[in-house]
């Protein structure tokens, strides 16, 4: 996928939707875990995310790059 960040998320976006529009929404969410430990930006989302959610170590986890 594009190194350009604003396109890195807008084909994560399409490529995941089109795997819940097919049935496929395991595939979807490979798809997230593995852009949120390619992209800063998306490490960064899925740490808040999962610091809001309580899940501590899986934000620390993210937080660091992981």
């Amino acid at each position: 996928m594009a190194k350009l960040p604003i396109l890195q998320e807008l084909g994560t976006v399409i490529v995941s939707l089109g795997d819940l529009i097919t049935g496929n929404p395991r595939k979807a969410g490979e798809r997230w875990e593995n852009y949120a430990k390619e992209s800063m930006i998306g490490s960064t989302v899925a740490a808040a995310a999962y610091g809001m959610a309580g899940d501590n170590e899986k934000a620390k986890e993210y937080g660091k790059g992981k």
